[in-house]
């Protein structure tokens, strides 16, 4: 498996976004309705990533059944994927009723210019990267 991991500054910005994300969705569960936990570490996966990045952007937080995500948009030559980064699990799973907390446009889109892959394996409650590439953006 392929791990794409953003720069440490975008990590560290992704991180409190994500830990106000948490504490305002909390605020709105109770112990009967379940409750949301943070997932670490903040990397995408995914079986094969071609070196040819145009562009790399982190869209605003999305969900589906117990995961949160960041979807993580990653422009090829001639296709875009999109990866996600999770970063928070509910106890249970979130209906049409959760409103996840807003946030500022001028927030999302975030873009990268460099990021970094690796060969991921998880063991003994851990994960190893192996093989890490960094990948810078060149600019159109």
């Amino acid at each position: 498996m392929i791990a794409v991991i953003p720069h440490k500054d975008m990590l560290n910005t992704l991180n409190k976004i994500s830990k106000s994300f948490i504490n305002e969705a909390n605020k709105s569960f109770s112990e009967v309705s379940g409750m949301i936990f943070p997932i670490f570490p903040l990397w995408a996966f995914t079986k094969d990533f071609q070196n040819d990045a145009k562009e790399f952007s982190i869209e605003s937080p999305g969900f589906e059944n117990r995961e949160i995500f960041f979807p993580l948009k990653i422009a090829h030559s001639d296709f875009t994927e999109t990866l996600r980064i999770v970063f928070a699990r509910a106890s249970k799973d979130l209906t049409k009723d959760f409103n996840p907390p807003l946030f500022s446009s001028e927030i999302f889109p975030l873009r990268a210019r460099v990021f970094r892959t690796g060969t991921v394996e998880f063991s003994n409650n851990s994960w190893n990267l192996f093989d890490e590439k960094w990948h810078r953006i060149k600019n159109s």
